[in-house]
């Protein structure tokens, strides 16, 4: 991830700061809101194993799969030898193998907030839904509860959205 996000942020600074111009702004950036960033440790999680898939497969609902077709009752059918190559996948997918194409692909469906009989016009208005594969989603169900620890270290009750809370932004 950090290198993904120093090849991003390098395309965005390319050309505006040279290399000792980037650490003395990297510096005066941390001097002024250096205050503000929570450090600790680093924290590892374990790779994911079958039994990990196994218990987050059994507590996942059957709702909508996605473009793939995959769905929950689908994944309950994987047997053991299966649910370990699934986590073999998912470990080499972590140490830098591209994941499947197919599980790559997705859609947004917008949904309109307001109560009203006519579809409002305001793009505000909606809210979006993304509908992305089964397995994609198992790999982030399984890390999320494997970092609860890590999160519930930092995390402030005056967060409200990408925290293990089930709290959203309505409820700011």
């Amino acid at each position: 991830v950090d290198a993904e996000l120093q090849r991003i942020w390098n395309g965005i600074t390319s050309g505006n700061f040279s290399d000792a111009q980037a650490k003395n702004a990297g510096k005066q950036f941390l001097h002024k809101y250096g205050e503000y960033f929570y450090t600790q440790d680093e924290h590892t999680v374990n790779d994911i194993t079958a039994d990990d898939l196994a218990q987050a497969i059994k507590h996942s609902p059957d709702n909508a799969t996605g473009l793939d077709g995959v769905s929950a009752s689908d994944l309950r059918l994987l047997s053991p030898r299966a649910l370990h190559w699934l986590a073999k996948m998912f470990c080499a997918i972590e140490r830098g193998a591209h994941w499947p194409s197919q599980v790559l692909v997705g859609r947004t469906a917008w949904l309109d907030k307001t109560e009203g009989a006519q579809p409002s016009l305001d793009p505000l208005d909606y809210r979006g839904l993304a509908i992305l594969s089964k397995i994609y989603r198992l790999y982030f169900v399984i890390r999320l509860r494997h970092l609860r620890p890590w999160i519930g270290s930092w995390e402030d009750p005056e967060l409200y959205a990408g925290t293990t809370a089930a709290s959203g932004a309505e409820d700011a």
